[in-house]
């Protein structure tokens, strides 16, 4: 099968992301506790296995790696909203 650029759809990028998310205000010491926890799971070679059987990249990021990367995803895809008058009705 052909990619999008080999058809002539030059600049295409999209891709999907998963991850764990919490209210603003939750505690610091609970969201350690999360992400170490977390990071104890995802380090475990059967979870990995199973991740990668399904396609899935595990990404070991910090929470702030992770903060970040959302916060750009979510301008870029308003960028494109804004740039090509989409809008949700």
């Amino acid at each position: 099968m052909p990619t999008l650029d080999e058809l002539g759809v030059k600049g295409y990028e999209a891709s999907t992301f998963t991850g764990i998310f919490a209210p603003a205000d939750t505690p610091r010491p609970v969201l350690d506790k999360l992400y170490f926890s977390l990071r104890k799971a995802l380090a475990n070679d059967t979870v990995r296995e199973r991740y990668r059987g399904m396609g899935v990249e595990i990404i070991d990021s910090s929470q702030a790696e992770f903060d970040a990367f959302v916060r750009a995803d979510y301008e870029k895809w308003r960028r494109v909203a804004r740039e090509g008058n989409i809008v949700v009705e």
